[in-house]
């Protein structure tokens, strides 16, 4: 089995299709090699008989993929809502003061 954690996506790509193609089980929580790599990786387990296990958190770490593609998944959403962290509230003041620059 390969836990994949690194934060750098492209050199996790490398890592998890090369651990599929050996037949390793497969853990990652990367979000932009998920986000950028789903449909192909998930191919890729079915084609070698693995499992590729995912999850990432988001806002104050709370596990959200999973629980939407499994309680979820028959539902069409129309939002989500919830409360930023300190990151997000820093990253949208920001942009506030760059666009009140410009102005």
């Amino acid at each position: 089995m390969v836990v994949e954690l690194i934060d750098d996506a492209e050199a996790a790509y490398e890592i998890v299709t090369t651990a599929i193609k050996k037949g390793k089980h497969v853990v990652t929580a990367n979000k932009k090699l998920i986000a950028e790599h789903l449909d192909e990786l998930l191919v890729l387990k079915d084609e070698y008989s693995v499992s590729l296990l995912y999850e990432a958190s988001v806002c104050g770490s709370i596990p959200i993929i999973r629980n939407l593609e499994e309680y979820y998944n028959n539902d069409s959403l129309a939002g989500i809502q919830g409360i930023c962290n300190g990151t997000s509230n820093y990253i949208l003041t920001r942009l506030n003061n760059e666009l009140c620059i410009l102005r």
